[in-house]
This record gives C-alpha cells, sequence and structure tokens, in this order.
C-alpha cells in the first residue's frame, strides 16, 4: 500500500532546514574554532615554555631558544609565528628569562584572532 503525502507536509523539509540545519551548522563551526583555540593556545605555551628553558641555560641565547620555538611548531601546517620576544626579569632570588610567543593561523576566525602565550623560566647561573 502506498503512502500519499498529507497535505500538511508539503514544503515543510526549508522550514525544518532553516529552523535547526544552519543554526547546527553555525555552532558546529563555533565549536570547531574554539577547540582549535584551545590546542593552539596549548601549543602556544609549550613553545614559550620550551624556548625558555633553552634560553634560561648557561649557555642559552635568545637566538636558540628561537630555533626551539621554532622546532616545536614544525608540525603545524600553515600555522606561523609572527612574534617572539625574550627578555630577563629580575627576582628576589636572581633572575629568569620571560618568553612571549604569538602565532597566528589562516584557520582560526579566517586568521583575524592571534594566540599569544608567555611562560617563565628561572636562569641557570652563569
Amino acid at each position: 500500500m502506498s503512502r500519499s503525502k498529507r497535505p500538511t507536509d508539503a514544503g515543510s523539509a526549508p522550514v525544518e532546514f532553516l529552523a535547526f540545519g544552519v543554526p547546527g551548522v553555525l555552532v558546529t563551526l563555533v565549536a570547531a574554532q574554539i577547540s582549535y583555540a584551545a590546542y593552539l593556545n596549548t601549543v602556544a605555551y609549550d613553545a614559550a615554555a620550551e624556548a625558555a628553558s633553552v634560553a634560561s641555560a648557561a649557555n642559552g641565547t635568545e637566538q636558540l631558544a628561537r630555533v626551539q620555538a621554532k622546532r616545536v611548531l614544525a608540525n603545524l601546517t600553515g600555522v606561523r609565528m609572527t612574534d617572539f620576544q625574550a627578555s630577563q626579569v629580575s627576582l628576589e632570588q636572581g633572575t629568569a628569562t620571560l618568553v612571549s610567543v604569538s602565532l597566528e593561523s589562516p584557520m582560526l576566525a579566517f586568521g583575524g584572532v592571534s594566540v599569544v602565550q608567555q611562560a617563565e623560566s628561572f636562569n641557570e647561573p652563569r
């Protein structure tokens, strides 16, 4: 036995798509962007921590720290380091190296959002 369409069902698919499909796609995109931003934030902190660790070593330099940060970021396609800063911070017990790393990705809000992380490491005696 074949079923015929009821007259009330006509045209409901476009309305349902507009009511649930479009918001569903937007929520999925926003969730993906937030997840990717959290991932980039973690990677930026890891790069900054590794760079600070290298720069605070007895034979560490800012150039070696920059190389280490680039090495951490080497496997990320499309992500580029837009800024790298290393500075010395005076503490009560000595000094520390503060490293700031800024990342930019075309996949994160179409390249309009920059991720910045800082890490600090105590300096070894030189």
